[in-house]
């Protein structure tokens, strides 16, 4: 009874955490798994967290006793704050995305695992409501526009891994969906001389399949000591989809809607991991992981299959400064460091509370409204418990911004201060049989 009395109030406080509107949620690119993972700090690279292991380390799953299934939800609720130098201030949309994962391991063997599974890996979301008023000698024109962009990045994986003595090493192979979704607005120079309108909403909508690699390898150092080493591949996308505009239909009776082609890459990345037994009750654990941003293109260009699209003057708008034909990302490499405790409470819950620290791939150049990331503390707490075959998880990250100053002369459109907070819950439910 005291059991189910628990999972009672865990799922009324995920509830409760949930918002209803969905429809943006951070701009970093963290693959969050599970929430084990997410209440010690993070990322977890060498602790046992069943089927998360899937994408994250595949060297764990040769470590897990039982065969398993498991679901798991992640609400990302974050908003933006942005004052620019010029003395406009915004505020991003306060609303949340879901991201969901699931996913089952199979031993084929004492020694050997194999899993399978889709991941959410990185949701990209942030948007904002955005109102200009423009004014011409004869003329003016208020109007409201959506600024938004999402990268969401899902991966259906299958994993290897195999234990020898005390090495294990495990090796997962991704089948990546991309989507990439772009809006912002563009003024029209035209319009003084009563042609159109004072500005246009521009849309954009892609996707692409890429394929990628991650392998683990642990080894037990002694009784107490484990440690992890990692890698993630890098996958380029050639993405493909359609930009739709009013403005080229009224000035140069253009489609609304064209074909649109672009370029996105995610890195490469390297991860260690330590886990420590404190003693029977008491498990730490610390975590690094370091992305490499900055080999990655710095900019993305949109290609139209539109002649008149294509052959139009596109420029950097001189109130938007967004520019229909590319977009800036300037990136840096960036780490994530974490550190978790786990106490295992002889009631059969076990309490979790972690730390992660995560850098901001946004160099000065690239900060604008579409990438307004800075660099992040997460307060992460959980806890966990078992009731027969099932394994319940429930955790909650509080993510609060650092806020970051952009100079004029380090981007003279979008410079001024960027601040952001927000709150991720989830929970987590795991079968074995």
């Amino acid at each position: 009874m005291k059991i189910k009395n628990i999972l009672k109030s865990i799922v009324v406080l995920e509830l409760f955490l949930i918002p209803t509107f969905i429809i943006a949620g951070g701009t970093n690119f963290n693959s969050i798994r599970s929430s084990k993972t997410l209440s010690l700090g993070g990322l977890y690279f060498s602790g046992l967290d069943g089927v998360s292991s899937i994408y994250s380390n595949p060297a764990n799953l040769s470590e897990l006793v039982d065969n398993s299934i498991e679901f798991y939800m992640l609400d990302k609720v974050q908003e933006y704050d942005f004052n620019s130098t010029s003395g406009a201030s915004n505020k991003s949309y306060n609303d949340d995305s879901f991201n969901f994962s699931l996913g089952g391991v199979y031993r084929l063997g004492s020694d050997f695992i194999i899993g399978i599974g889709y991941n959410n890996v990185f949701n990209y979301n942030v948007a904002w409501p955005y109102l200009i008023n423009i004014k011409s000698p004869t003329n003016t024109s208020v109007q409201t526009y959506n600024i938004s962009q999402e990268f969401i990045l899902n991966a259906a994986t299958i994993s290897a891994s195999y234990k020898w003595e005390d090495f294990s090493v495990g090796i997962s192979a991704n089948v990546f969906t991309l989507t990439h979704l772009r809006e912002f607005y563009q003024t029209n120079p035209d319009w003084k001389n009563n042609i159109g309108l004072a500005g246009y909403q521009f849309k954009y909508d892609l996707d692409d399949v890429g394929f990628g690699m991650n392998a683990g390898v642990n080894y037990k150092i002694n009784n107490s000591t484990k440690v992890s080493l990692l890698v993630k591949q890098g996958t380029s996308f050639s993405l493909d989809g359609e930009a739709e505009s009013n403005m080229l239909s009224d000035l140069d009776s253009a489609k609304v809607i064209v074909g649109v082609k672009s370029d996105f890459e995610i890195p490469w990345s390297f991860g260690f991991g330590l886990l420590y037994d404190i003693n029977e009750k008491w498990k730490m654990n610390f975590d690094l992981i370091y992305s490499l941003w900055g080999s990655t293109s710095k900019n993305i260009n949109y290609e139209f299959n539109d002649a008149k699209w294509s052959n139009y003057t596109f420029q950097p708008d001189s109130i938007s400064g967004y520019n229909p034909r590319t977009q800036i990302l300037d990136f840096k490499n960036v780490m994530e460091a974490g550190i978790g405790i786990e106490y295992f409470n002889p009631s059969g819950v076990n309490l979790r509370a972690g730390y992660k620290y995560s850098a901001s791939q946004n160099s000065d150049n690239s900060y604008n409204y579409l990438n307004p990331n800075i660099d992040e503390h997460w307060l992460t707490a959980g806890i966990g418990f078992k009731y027969e075959k099932f394994t319940i998880d429930a955790a909650i990250a509080v993510i609060i911004g650092t806020e970051r100053s952009v100079a004029i002369n380090g981007n003279n459109v979008f410079s001024g201060n960027y601040s952001s907070r927000g709150y991720y819950p989830s929970l987590n439910i795991n079968y074995k049989f």
